[in-house]
């Protein structure tokens, strides 16, 4: 019993090791077949980028936004202050970042948090903050349709941001 188990054991091992080979060697003629791959520019549009411009065009357009922000009295404009000044810091954070940091000063995205620390989390606390002041500030004149609306206006923003060099 116990050299049947053993005999067993030696074939399975054989048959294991065979198959790692043929799958090594395989692996090693693909990579020597292909030759290095060329770096491909991906078009900064596509179906998502386009699907986030419309969607919030639309909700701009349906929800009259900007009228509701000069004339509607349902406003919460003591949550809305705060919640524009917070998102308004997360703006400046950001242009300091990208602008000044990378483009300007040529320092890379990884230095960031080792020159300034507080930066992203400060930018982070200051999103988050103000967009639930926000959030709150808008609550009256749309109720519960408020976040998705908030969130589908920033996507569109993202995206266009996205669109630039």
């Amino acid at each position: 019993m116990a050299d049947d188990n053993d005999r067993s054991a030696v074939l399975r091992r054989r048959v294991q090791t065979r198959l790692a080979e043929s799958i090594m060697q395989q692996l090693q003629d693909d990579s020597q077949d292909k030759p290095p791959a060329k770096e491909e520019k991906l078009s900064r549009i596509n179906v998502h980028t386009i699907f986030w411009l419309v969607a919030s065009m639309a909700m701009f357009y349906y929800t009259d936004i900007a009228v509701a922000l000069r004339v509607d009295p349902r406003i919460n404009w003591l949550w809305l202050f705060p919640g524009a000044v917070m998102m308004g810091l997360n703006v400046i954070i950001g242009v300091f970042l990208i602008v000044w940091l990378s483009w300007i000063k040529g320092v890379s995205t990884d230095e960031w948090e080792k020159l300034y620390p507080s930066a992203i989390p400060t930018a982070t606390a200051s999103f988050i903050v103000g967009g639930l002041c926000c959030m709150v500030g808008l609550w009256p004149v749309w109720g519960f349709l408020t976040p998705i609306i908030l969130f589908t206006l920033f996507m569109g923003v993202v995206m266009v941001i996205s669109l630039f060099p």
